[in-house]
């Protein structure tokens, strides 16, 4: 799920620098103009990152939450495997120590 705790302070982060950019003064006076379209490339670079980031970012939430199913997935199937397993043991030993199963036993030996 997007928007997840995790997630919040990179978008915070990303979001105030983005507004840090816009906020950056103008600059007055003749020789500025050069400088303030420099810094307005700059901006329009660092905003450019920063969308980038925020997409970055939604994507890994997305495949933290799909590592999350296929975890949750991966945990139910070992679980019912032991329990498989744990039923198959007790029916060998059950069947191991059976007065049927030993008479059988003794009956391939003697053949």
């Amino acid at each position: 799920m997007l928007w997840r705790r995790e997630s919040r302070p990179a978008l915070a982060l990303v979001t105030v620098g983005a507004i840090a950019m816009i906020a950056l003064p103008a600059g007055t006076g003749a020789g500025a103009t050069g400088q303030v379209s420099v810094l307005r490339g700059e901006q329009a670079s660092y905003a450019t990152r920063a969308r980038g980031a925020l997409l970055s970012l939604y994507a890994l939430d997305s495949r933290l939450a799909q590592a999350k199913t296929q975890l949750a997935s991966l945990r139910h199937q070992a679980a019912q495997v032991a329990r498989e397993f744990s039923t198959t043991l007790r029916r060998t030993e059950s069947l191991n120590t059976s007065p049927t199963f030993i008479a059988m036993l003794e009956d391939l030996v003697r053949t």
